[in-house]
């Protein structure tokens, strides 16, 4: 049977389980990645920043320190920061934009 035509009871039930999978997935998610920035001495907004980064390289796009701010939504001043302690941690080295 098409799972579009199911019977509603049974749509409903696999649309709540599969809700409270993605819940279980999104906890689960942030738990280890909160134990992750632990075990490496990071807080929560330098482990962001390195997962953007690390995105970013792994698609041989490197970001600037202007694509970063708008990706954690933050002021120049705090991602000049973040990236500060990312650099004296060993986690990322800055290079010069060649544009």
């Amino acid at each position: 049977m098409d799972p579009l035509f199911a019977d509603s009871d049974d749509r409903r039930r696999d649309m709540r389980d599969v809700i409270l999978g993605l819940r279980a997935l999104v906890f689960e998610t942030d738990r280890l990645a909160q134990r992750f920035a632990a075990d490496h001495g990071l807080s929560g907004s330098d482990f962001r920043a390195l997962l953007h980064v690390v995105d970013s390289e792994n698609v041989g796009d490197p970001l600037t320190a202007s694509d970063l701010r708008h990706r954690l939504n933050v002021s120049a001043g705090a991602v000049t920061y973040i990236v500060d302690r990312l650099v004296r941690a060993g986690h990322v080295r800055r290079e010069t934009d060649a544009r």
